[in-house]
């Protein structure tokens, strides 16, 4: 009996020891799993950052590019205006002096003159 105690105590430790060994290749095994899923979720998320770094970047170059062309088209348009304005200022001030200066007939012959010439020369 005292021998069947031994024997039976003898396979309980080794059944003891089968189980720490299989508890401790399940806990290498889950850590190891456990590490190849952080590594891919960290790899997963760098790419969603570099995709996202370069759909802003995209997104900020084209902001930028239809700033610049509507900055450009309002210069034109006030470059226009103030080409426009400058040569009213220059047939008032013409007809004005024309006025003073010159007789009637002079006058109309210098303002058609005038308006021809400025009519004629394209606003740069």
């Amino acid at each position: 009996m005292i021998e069947k105690s031994v024997e039976d105590a003898k396979k309980i430790e080794e059944r003891l020891v089968a189980m720490e060994v299989e508890r401790e290749k399940v806990l290498s095994d889950a850590s190891k799993k456990a590490m190849a899923v952080m590594e891919k979720a960290k790899q997963e998320a760098e790419v969603e950052r570099q995709q996202a770094l370069v759909n802003a970047k995209k997104e900020i170059s084209g902001l930028a590019e239809r700033y610049r062309a509507q900055l450009k088209a309002e210069k034109d348009q006030i470059s226009n205006e103030i080409k426009a304005e400058m040569a009213t200022l220059i047939i008032t001030s013409c007809e004005k002096v024309i006025r003073k200066e010159f007789g009637k007939e002079d006058q109309s012959r210098l303002e058609k003159a005038i308006k021809n010439e400025i009519s004629s020369v394209k606003l740069e």
